[in-house]
């Protein structure tokens, strides 16, 4: 992702809306015909639901066994248990 300034916001004649429009129905319109499209909700995509520089990463040893898992549990242990509070 990356920031646009004013000066990109008004050579592609974009708009920026103070609102948050997700949920409700658009029309589209077709950039080739400038005809409208059928209505539809707008929605993102999975994985866009959330603020990911907000979410917290913790990571998980539930896939590893034996003396690999024995290693990592004394490398980064007390940093996991720090993780999840």
């Amino acid at each position: 992702m990356i920031t646009l300034g004013q000066r990109e916001i008004d050579r592609y004649g974009w708009r920026v809306d103070a609102e948050d429009p997700t949920g409700t129905l658009v029309e589209p319109i077709d950039p080739m015909t400038g005809n409208r499209m059928p209505a539809r909700l707008l929605i993102p995509d999975p994985g866009w639901n959330t603020n990911q520089a907000a979410e917290t990463w913790t990571p998980s040893l539930d896939g590893y066994e034996g003396e690999l898992r024995d290693i990592l549990e004394a490398s980064i242990g007390p940093v996991l248990e720090r993780l999840r509070g």
